[in-house]
């Protein structure tokens, strides 16, 4: 990355966070003359010779080791220039952008002028080799570590795209300055914005976005937050201003000396009127966080996913001699309610946990009133909402002549949040019009909207997975019917 960019971007965060004051001589003299003793009788004294650059590193990491804060850290100059491209969505690879389908990774994009579009990579491949190792089951983190390079080397993908025979392709690495928004529009003129993280070009990025969802007279928005880790605060607030009112509060920073910042929406941007659904999961994050929670505290989205991170801190990034800059945490931040996330997370109005079925659940919850599809095709073993694949399946189960279904599969499909209540082992699952309380053992009682039932039979657990009695589902108002090899669910 340019020099000049990174001094920006560094420029960028002194702007945000005031500079840190000095701390008195009188505070720090004494520990720092300790420090400078003990490294100079080490350097001078120790058995075996040392290195002064180690040493010194060695005594910032138990410095700020002692802190038991795991962000703030010592950035070295190399780190700081990865830490800054990371928040403009900067890095050297193939220019795709990749999704766990199990049990592999799937392209969910390729980057326009990429290397992965000049090799002809496409949305949907799934990548099951790298280098020659299979990617089967492997952390998604691992995958994108191992895709990533130095430019100008080259990396090895197995490929498996649909309607083809499996097939390799060695593909150059290169510098990718990818976009940090993407957009497109859904089945159903649905809006549909992800957002991967919060840099100094989101907000333009973000608006431009929107405007051309506008112009496709979009009916609601699904806004994307999962697996953003954050960015700039100012950027967030920036597009909390397409949805909050003129000046509203999005946050407020509280300092040690209970110094409060508080950071209000401009005005300045039209504001959007349609339904929003944000999608978050365990890694939404920090700034991400920001914008979710100012969304909901406003009721302007509902939130949609799993429990959010829980990062409610914020970090000042002072440059050091070396070139390198200390990343320290100086103060928490609060909601417009007056919330703080740090250590606890956003809960999500509409609990799903399988990353697979949040985009179906997002889009349910925009239109209610739609007749969902659930498709089992048991010969290609996957699973479609509303004819849409979702990457997700697991095989029905027979016993005892009654037929199961995966449970939470299939009521997530629907829309279903599905909850474990240790109190008394039971699985509490709603939607907006039905309560379910299902014992996970055979001597408790089955509720369907506080009235108990007599289903019998109606779990079934098989290697740590849930089954459903398809006569629940009948209970629920879903029609089960079996075509060929195809299971069909339907709204009643």
């Amino acid at each position: 990355m340019p020099k000049k960019l990174v001094a920006l971007i560094l420029l960028i965060f002194l702007t945000l966070f005031p500079a840190l004051p000095a701390p008195a001589a009188g505070d720090t003299g004494q520990g720092l003359s300790t420090i400078q003793e003990i490294l100079n009788y080490i350097d001078k004294n120790y058995i075996s010779p040392t290195n002064i650059d180690d040493l010194t590193r060695g005594a910032i990491k138990g410095i700020i080791d002692s802190l038991n804060d795991p962000y703030t850290e010592y950035l070295s100059p190399e780190m700081l220039e990865q830490f800054s491209s990371s928040l403009e969505n900067q890095f050297t690879g193939i220019g795709a952008e990749l999704q766990i389908r199990p049990p592999y990774p799937v392209i969910t994009n390729v980057i326009a002028d990429s290397p992965a579009e000049k090799a002809g990579l496409k949305k949907d491949d799934l990548i099951i080799a790298i280098n020659g190792v299979d990617t089967a089951n492997q952390p998604l983190f691992d995958v994108i570590d191992k895709i990533r390079g130095l430019e100008g080397t080259t990396v090895n993908l197995g490929i498996r795209r649909s309607g083809e025979s499996d097939f390799n392709m060695t593909i150059e690495r290169a510098s990718i300055n990818g976009p940090t928004c993407q957009w497109e529009v859904l089945a159903g003129a649905t809006g549909y914005v992800s957002v991967s993280t919060f840099g100094s070009r989101t907000a333009e990025e973000f608006n431009s976005a929107l405007k051309q969802l506008k112009e496709q007279k979009v009916n609601g928005l699904v806004l994307d937050l999962r697996s953003n880790p954050g960015g700039y605060l100012q950027a967030a607030v920036d597009l909390a201003d397409n949805f909050l009112p003129d000046k509203g509060l999005v946050v407020t920073t509280v300092y040690r000396d209970g110094h409060e910042d508080k950071y209000y929406v401009s005005g300045k941007n039209e504001k959007w009127n349609l339904p929003v659904v944000v999608l978050v999961n365990e890694f939404t994050a920090s700034a991400s966080e920001v914008l979710a929670g100012a969304l909901k505290d406003y009721e302007k989205a509902s939130l949609a996913g799993v429990r959010t991170f829980g990062k409610g801190v914020i970090q000042d990034v002072i440059t050091l001699p070396n070139g390198g800059a200390l990343k320290i945490t100086v103060a928490k931040y609060l909601t417009p309610d007056g919330y703080s996330i740090d250590k606890k997370g956003l809960t999500p109005d509409r609990l799903v946990s399988t990353p697979e079925l949040q985009l179906a659940a997002a889009l349910k919850i925009l239109n209610p009133s739609g007749k969902q599809k659930v498709t089992l095709n048991l010969q290609e073993k996957s699973m479609s909402v509303n004819n849409e694949i979702t990457g997700v399946y697991l095989a029905p189960i027979t016993f005892e002549g009654k037929e199961y279904l995966p449970l939470r599969l299939v009521l997530e499909a629907f829309g279903y949040s599905i909850e474990y209540l240790a109190s008394n082992d039971s699985l509490l699952i709603k939607n907006g019009r039905d309560i379910l309380l299902l014992p996970l053992k055979n001597d408790g009682g089955t509720y369907l909207n506080k009235a108990q039932v007599n289903l019998d039979a109606a779990m079934l657990t098989r290697e740590g997975r849930t089954y459903l009695n398809t006569k629940i589902l009948k209970a629920l108002n879903i029609k089960v019917s079996k075509t060929g090899t195809e299971i069909i669910l339907e709204e009643d």
